[in-house]
């Protein structure tokens, strides 16, 4: 009896029991009630897989894409990161804890988990809801870009890579790009968070491209003049003057527009009782209604929390040519 795991075919079942099931239940029904969190079930399984590999070789054809020793996983930077490494210090304890006598040496799950959080990637279904985690050695080849040319699309347990332009090679993993997370946003915030988490300092043509300012442009002070005037939320504060009007947009203003961009959320939640929608609908009309004082219409900050705000309205059905529109200028960038 599986207590947690989602069977989403009877030919998942089959394989799952084959290959990580049966034991997984085992060690399942050995710490009922108190069962483990997600992540160490996967973490699990993929100790099974790498202890597999070891012993049998790859039978199953797992590495016929990519071989598991050739995975990146960052251990230095990973160490260095207290935040990350007090929680692998954590789901090592629960690991030991649910493994028992099956458990690894530390040293060697260390590389394992760095390895898992470098590589996998989360599962969506077609409407884009996350259903869970995976580690697919294929997909993990591929590099990031913001500007991606391929879209990691999924059917039951295969992952497909659909190109987006009809030159791409989705096949060719030296120019086939996916993107790793949301690209509908400034590269300021794009950047900060593949940064965190794979610790690399995105480069990709879209990240180079001056144009990407646009959607951290703010508005003239001249309250006639419709220029976006260009600066970024880490651009060193100056006068600007508008190439439009001339009139000039002082320091301590351009400033303010910084702080107000890093001031957002970069995602809203959605709550469960009618009270929180109508606070959080306050809430995001009050940030909106101060972010178009000062953010440009083209920013992305004003598409987003107009996005956010549709959304609890309930009236993002209405208006959703408007929001294709935004996402689109965002996203063609």
């Amino acid at each position: 009896k599986s207590f947690i795991t989602l069977i989403i075919t009877t030919e998942c079942q089959r394989l799952a029991w084959k290959k990580h099931h049966r034991a997984e239940c085992q060690r399942l029904e050995a710490v009922f009630p108190n069962l483990p969190l997600s992540e160490v079930l996967f973490l699990s399984r993929i100790i099974d897989k790498v202890l597999f590999l070891e012993q049998n070789g790859d039978k199953y054809g797992w590495e016929k894409d990519r071989k598991w020793a050739d995975l990146m996983d960052h251990q230095m930077d990973i160490r260095n990161d207290e935040f990350v490494y007090a929680h692998f210090e954590k789901i090592y304890g629960k690991m030991a804890t649910f493994r028992k006598d099956e458990m690894i040496e530390k040293e060697k799950f260390y590389k394992i988990f760095c390895k898992t959080a470098i590589n996998s990637h989360s599962v969506h279904t077609n409407a884009g809801d996350e259903i869970g985690l995976a580690l697919d050695l294929g997909v993990s080849a591929y590099d990031h870009s913001c500007r991606p040319n391929c879209s990691l699309v999924f059917d039951g347990f295969h992952a497909y890579l659909r190109p987006l332009t009809s030159e791409t090679n989705a096949s060719d993993t030296l120019t086939a790009r996916i993107s790793y997370i949301d690209i509908g946003r400034s590269r300021y915030q794009r950047q900060k968070e593949l940064k965190s988490k794979w610790y690399f300092d995105c480069q990709c043509e879209r990240c180079v491209d001056p144009s990407d300012a646009i959607l951290t442009s703010i508005r003239c002070i001249n309250e006639t003049c419709d220029e976006a005037l260009i600066i970024t939320e880490d651009s060193e504060p100056a006068n600007i003057m508008c190439p439009k009007c001339k009139q000039i947009t002082d320091e301590e203003h351009v400033k303010k527009c910084q702080e107000l961009m890093l001031s957002l959320p970069v995602r809203f939640g959605v709550g469960s009782k009618a009270d929180d929608e109508k606070k959080r609908k306050l809430q995001i009309q009050e940030k909106l209604t101060e972010a178009m004082k000062y953010l440009h219409d083209k920013n992305v900050y004003v598409t987003r929390l107009k996005a956010a705000l549709l959304h609890v309205t309930g009236t993002l059905k209405d208006n959703l040519l408007f929001i294709q529109e935004s996402v689109y200028e965002n996203y063609r960038l």
